[in-house]
C-alpha cells in the first residue's frame, strides 16, 4: 500500500490489485482484488499488483516493470517482462528502449535469469529439438557412461541400475570438483 499511497499523494492516476482487497476492507474504487474486466476502458497510468501480469493482464500500453520482491521462477520473469515487451508503440518509435524492467539487487539476479533465458532462445532457433529434450533418457546414458563402482567421496559407490533408483538418487550423485574431460577429435 505503500506505492499506492505515495502516487495517490502525487495525484497519479494508480490502481492496486491483490486478492486481500476486499470491498468490506478498503473502501477506495482502484484498491481491487480482481483485475477489471474492462482493462482497456480505464486510464490508469500506474498497475500495482501481486502477479497479476503472470495471470493475465495484458494491455500493450504497459512500458515499466518494476519488481520488488525477485522471482526464484524463471517462467514468471520471463512472463511479466513480457507483458511491457507488447507494447504497441514500438514499431511506431525509432526508439531502441522498448521497455524499462527495474529490480532489486537482493536475491537472485533477475538480470541473469532474464539472459540465461534469450541464451535459450536463440539456441532453440537454431536446434527445435531442444522442445524435446528428454532429461530422463539423458541422465540414464550419462549414468551408464560410469563403471559399476566407483570410490567417491571417501566410499564406494554403486551405479545406479533401476529407472527408479535413478530418479530417486538423481540429487544427490554428484561430480567431483575436479574432472578431467577428455575429447576425442576425428582428424579427418
Amino acid at each position: 500500500l505503500i506505492a499506492y499511497q505515495y502516487l495517490k499523494s502525487k495525484k497519479k492516476s494508480v490502481i492496486a490489485i491483490h486478492e486481500e482487497f476486499s470491498k468490506s476492507d478498503y473502501k477506495e474504487e482502484d484498491l481491487v482484488a480482481n483485475v477489471p474486466k474492462n482493462i482497456r476502458e480505464k486510464n490508469i497510468t500506474y498497475w500495482l499488483h501481486q502477479n497479476k501480469l503472470i495471470e493475465g493482464i495484458d494491455d500493450n500500453t504497459f512500458q515499466v516493470l518494476c519488481i520488488y520482491k525477485n522471482f526464484s521462477n524463471v517462467r514468471g520473469l520471463v512472463q511479466q517482462i513480457g507483458r511491457v515487451l507488447r507494447n504497441s508503440s514500438i514499431e511506431k518509435s525509432n526508439s531502441k528502449e522498448i521497455a524499462y524492467v527495474y529490480y532489486s539487487s537482493a536475491g537472485l539476479d533477475q538480470e541473469k535469469l532474464w539472459f540465461d533465458y534469450c541464451f535459450y532462445e536463440e539456441k532453440l532457433a537454431q536446434n527445435k529439438e531442444l522442445i524435446f529434450f528428454e532429461h530422463d533418457k539423458f541422465l540414464e546414458s550419462y549414468v551408464n557412461l560410469h563403471p559399476e563402482v566407483v570410490y567417491l567421496e571417501n566410499t564406494f559407490t554403486k551405479r545406479f541400475e533401476e529407472k527408479r533408483t535413478v530418479q530417486k538418487n538423481y540429487n544427490s550423485y554428484k561430480i567431483p570438483l575436479r574432472t578431467t574431460v577428455l575429447l576425442l577429435r576425428n582428424n579427418s
